[in-house]
């Protein structure tokens, strides 16, 4: 039986192209009571670098919060920005 090789793929140019997706948390308080957050997560394919947010609710305005966050807080030159399944 032959071994199956798996290929990483590793972009060259940091900031060139970046994932970013949105998990949904649920906990639960002591007395019972159901919280709710959004973990919006953006991970460099070239350096694997990860920045995370949470937010309270799961909108076009915190999405564009978030690569806002990304763009001004980083040290990637980011050129251009492409939604998830566009690349």
């Amino acid at each position: 039986m032959r071994k199956v090789q798996t290929k990483r793929y590793q972009k060259q140019v940091p900031g060139h192209h970046i994932q970013m997706d949105v998990k949904f948390l649920a906990f639960i308080r002591d007395k019972g009571e159901k919280l709710r957050r959004f973990q919006y997560t953006a991970i460099d394919d070239a350096t694997r670098v990860r920045a995370l947010k949470v937010y309270t609710k799961h909108t076009q305005a915190n999405a564009i919060d978030f690569v806002d966050h990304i763009i001004e807080n980083s040290h990637l030159h980011i050129p251009n920005r492409l939604p998830h399944g566009c690349h």
